[in-house]
Parts: C-alpha cells; structure tokens; sequence
C-alpha cells in the first residue's frame, strides 16, 4: 500500500517533467499496464477513448510535435485518498501558433509507486482546434 504524501509526490513529478521534451523520464513514471483515458464521446473528439502506455506517448509526441515549445504545467490544486490523487493542472506555452493555455483536472490511481490509471478531463475542444491551428501555422 502506498503512502499517501508519496502518492502525491509521484504526480507532481510526473506533471513537472509533462510539459518538458523528457518522454523517457514521463514513461519511467507510468505503469506498463497503465490505462490513460479521456472520457468523452469518440465522435465528438479525436482525443476520446482509453490508451495504453504506448498509444499515450504516441499521442503526447504527437502533440509535443505541434506545439513546438516546452508547455509549463502548473498544479492550482490537490487531494489524494487512498491511492487516488486528483489535480487540477493549467497549462501554458507560447508557441508558433500562438499563445497555448488549457485547464485540466487528472485523477491518477498508482500502484506500487507508478501511475497505473488516469483519467483526463480538459477541454478537448480547446486541444483540438489548437492542434489544428498549430498544424496550419507549421
């Protein structure tokens, strides 16, 4: 069983390196089973659905790739139980395409000292047309 304050240590870590160009550092903290889902209608966003730890960082690659500066993740806020750590994140970037800033809120479950699950909730909408938008400007 996990120590709560680890739990929380665990997540701010891995929301400190999220904005950074260290993918290595990002996947040594995620579990090899791990579930990475964005729960919203797939017909409504191309970023909706479950993804395991490969398919996550084929997709944070991809968006590392489009806006084309290191976004700095800020934590507003946290609360953790058991093995359960939510936070409320807001990221930034300035970037070719303009300026980037997006609101999320993660629940991470972790196990044995890596993220297991994750449960993203941002706005989509938001990603999306600016990862269309940085594509037009790149």
């Amino acid at each position: 069983m996990s120590n709560i304050e680890d739990n929380k240590n665990l997540v701010r870590k891995f929301i400190g390196l999220l904005g950074s160009d260290d993918i290595t550092g990002l996947l040594r903290l995620l579990a090899d089973d791990l579930q990475w889902v964005v729960p919203q209608d797939p017909a409504l966003s191309p970023l909706a659905g479950t993804r395991n730890k490969a398919q996550w960082a084929e997709l944070y690659r991809g968006f590392k790739a489009s806006v084309k500066a290191d976004v700095k993740y800020t934590i507003t806020g946290m609360t953790a139980e058991g093995a359960r750590v939510a936070a409320e994140v807001e990221g930034d970037a300035d970037t070719p395409a303009g300026a980037f800033h997006n609101r999320y809120h993660f629940l991470f479950e972790v196990r044995d000292g890596l993220i297991v699950v994750t449960k993203e909730y941002a706005d989509s909408l938001y990603m999306y047309m600016f990862s269309k938008r940085a594509g037009d400007a790149g």
